[in-house]
């Protein structure tokens, strides 16, 4: 079980980092480009919805 949630969690850090790179760090909502901790990969459907749509690279953008 442990193996498991470290594995979930390498997945969901590396999809964020993938989201960030696409999108430019650049917010998908109000267009600044950010940086550092002002900036999270959001879930457009959120995960607790249904986790099969948790690393679809369509289901994210960056937000400040």
């Amino acid at each position: 079980m442990k193996e498991r949630k470290r594995l979930i969690k390498q997945l969901d850090e590396l999809s964020k980092a993938v989201i960030k790179k696409r999108d430019g760090n650049t917010c998908q909502h109000c267009g600044k480009w950010i940086e550092g901790s002002n900036r999270h990969a959001s879930h457009v459907i959120p995960v607790s919805a249904g986790s099969r749509l948790r690393w679809e690279p369509l289901n994210m953008k960056v937000m400040c």
